[in-house]
């Protein structure tokens, strides 16, 4: 584990690294909060607040989609949130960026097998390393989004057995072979959400493509939980903000739509 080297997160340590327009202009390391995404929120106000962004050591109460709970351990993981002024920007199309930038990113890091989950994890080999909130509110009149990362670096395989995530959680220690510094990891993603962040605005379908291309759900079996009913079938094809279509097993091809359902793993080991 040598290489992995330990260092706590330093703003100016990101700072040398970062060659962004508008990520983190202004950029805040907490040792401990309740969650990212709450204290880019509070700074909606303030004349710099578009494209800050707020690490955190450590969340109390980080939170992931249909307001699940993401444990986090002091020193172990990259937990980020960006704020972004809306306008020309769309919550579904900030995820897809977030999600083909993570996925970039960790691919150069030589990571094996690196996916992305429909709508918003990462996974590397199957297993989860990292998930993407996107929340938006208007706030006298403006939309406003904030982007929340949360990624898997330190933690091992205990850990995960301890959270009852063993076979459905992974970290960036257990898979590569690469030394990993979280302060010019955290770089580097800055860098590629700020780069794919400016093309959603003028070519969203570049997004698409990129985001299609480490997709792994296209032409396999996939399980849909929605409004309590379980469906089993084979993915077609996915339409990234709206949904999954869906050949069902037992019946017709059908649409999904992304704010009503969510895909479930399959209880039996691949």
């Amino acid at each position: 584990m040598s290489m992995h080297q330990y260092e706590p997160l330093n703003p100016d340590r990101i700072r040398q690294g970062l060659q962004t327009a508008r990520v983190g202009r202004r950029l805040l390391v907490f040792e401990e909060v309740s969650s990212t995404n709450d204290v880019v929120w509070d700074s909606v106000g303030s004349p710099d607040a578009d494209g800050l962004c707020v690490f955190a050591e450590r969340q109390t109460a980080g939170r992931g989609r249909w307001g699940r709970i993401w444990h986090s351990t002091a020193g172990q993981s990259l937990l980020f949130s960006i704020l972004l002024k809306g306008g020309e920007l769309s919550a579904d199309l900030l995820v897809l960026a977030s999600a083909a930038a993570v996925a970039e990113t960790l691919s150069a890091l030589s990571v094996p097998s690196v996916q992305i989950k429909w709508p918003n994890d990462i996974l590397i080999a199957g297993r989860k390393v990292c998930g993407i909130l996107c929340e938006s509110r208007i706030v006298r009149s403006q939309v406003w989004f904030v982007v929340g990362i949360g990624i898997n670096v330190f933690q091992e395989r205990r850990f995960f057995e301890q959270h009852r995530l063993g076979d459905s959680a992974v970290s960036l220690v257990l898979e590569t072979n690469q030394p990993i510094e979280r302060n010019g990891l955290a770089a580097s993603l800055l860098n590629a959400l700020d780069h794919w962040f400016s093309i959603s605005r003028y070519a969203p379908q570049q997004v698409i493509e990129v985001w299609k291309r480490y997709n792994r759900q296209i032409g396999s079996q996939i399980r849909i939980l929605e409004n309590q009913r379980e469906f089993c079938g084979t993915c077609l094809d996915i339409d990234p903000a709206e949904g999954l279509l869906v050949q069902l097993n037992h019946g017709p091809v059908r649409f999904f739509h992304a704010a009503g359902c969510t895909v479930i793993p399959f209880e039996t080991a691949l």
